[in-house]
């Protein structure tokens, strides 16, 4: 099921990232019909075509009792380079937003019953809205309907042959706000640009506040049961028994099945492994990892 609800209030935690991109590939997990929008319990949702009218006036959403700060990120210089790292197109995007809500997470994900682009949204009380665009590869996973989630409730809908669309809304007044999410759905042209890529890669998730972002790209190598985790972020120090060493040119340091590297003031990079690795097969997979001069932030924020 895909992860519909709360933000990453935690600030700037890799493993807030990481539950985005496995969230997004579990769209097929264990779900409860428990009705629509529109209709009584255990109502299916019926088709839904996309609109061509225009989009609906924004409105006010009442406060709810919720502490969070809404997200920002300081402007960045444009650095030399080309950036070639993974492109997801949104293909559909929601014209219509509750008033005062910023966007403060981007996903996507290669693997698992469903792939897709996940896209959140935050209010300065901590209410949340959010979209995603699936492309089912299960015969089983749900084109339409209300379902129980680890979140909240989520509503999906076809969008077209193959895609389905998923509305979560968790605050205030969630059923209406669904739905005129829902109906506000338009094509669009918008695409996520992941910040770093690396080959076998299953997905990245991104997410910002208060100045404050990460990136976390999840992937896998071949003879290895586990999964590897390269993070950008810019809220990270050395831990106090970290190993000296040296990768990408720059001075790094290990521990804990991690390496870690500033790549410039501010902005650091980590790969993680699972289990045991020696330095050098560390230095190595923080050498193969491609980090985008100039990654695409400016929607964090807005």
């Amino acid at each position: 099921m895909i992860d519909i609800g709360k933000p990453a209030r935690d600030a700037a935690r890799g493993s807030r990232a990481r539950r985005a991109v496995v969230g997004l590939a579990a769209l097929a997990a264990v779900v409860t019909v428990v009705g629509t929008a529109d209709a009584g319990p255990g109502t299916a949702t019926p088709t839904t075509p996309v609109a061509t009218s225009a989009p609906a006036p924004k409105s006010t959403v009442q406060a709810w009792p919720r502490t969070a700060s809404v997200p920002t990120v300081p402007p960045t210089t444009p650095k030399p380079g080309v950036s070639t790292t993974p492109v997801v197109p949104f293909l559909y995007a929601p014209t219509w937003l509750p008033e005062g809500y910023v966007e403060s997470e981007r996903s996507s994900s290669a693997f698992g019953p469903g792939a897709g682009v996940k896209r959140l949204w935050t209010h300065p009380t901590g209410a949340t809205v959010s979209f995603a665009v699936v492309k089912p590869t299960d015969p089983n996973f749900p084109r339409t309907g209300l379902y129980s989630g680890p979140d909240g409730m989520a509503e999906y809908f076809e969008l077209d042959a193959e895609h389905v669309g998923v509305v979560g809304a968790w605050g205030p007044d969630e059923t209406p706000t669904r739905k005129r999410i829902r109906e506000s759905v338009r094509p669009s042209d918008g695409v996520f640009r992941a910040p770093a890529g690396v080959a076998g890669s299953e997905g990245t998730a991104v997410y910002g506040r208060d100045g404050a972002w990460n990136s976390v790209t999840t992937y896998t190598r071949p003879g290895h049961p586990e999964r590897f985790y390269a993070r950008l972020t810019t809220d990270f120090g050395f831990p106090p028994e970290a190993v000296p060493t040296t990768a990408r040119g720059l001075p790094a340091t290990v521990s804990y099945n991690r390496i870690h590297l500033e790549l410039e003031p501010g902005r650091w990079l980590l790969v993680e492994a699972a289990w045991g690795l020696t330095t050098e097969e560390l230095v190595a997979l923080a050498e193969e990892i491609e980090i985008d001069p100039n990654p695409d932030l400016g929607w964090i924020g807005k």
